[in-house]
């Protein structure tokens, strides 16, 4: 996840130079949505492989 927040963070300073932003400006709120969003995946998956269940049946 780290090297697609990284190539996300890169596509994304592109397009804002592109756009006639200055080269410092990066998208943090982007980055951390990115590792947030891995760190789900990750624990989904593990989650699922554990085979316990986390919540209750519906009756």
């Amino acid at each position: 996840m780290w090297v697609v927040t990284f190539v996300i963070g890169l596509g994304v300073g592109a397009l804002a130079v592109a756009a006639g932003m200055h080269a410092e400006a990066r998208s943090m709120p982007l980055s951390i949505g990115v590792g947030l969003l891995g760190e789900a995946a990750v624990l989904r998956v593990r989650s699922r492989t554990a085979g316990v269940p986390f919540a209750p049946d519906k009756r």
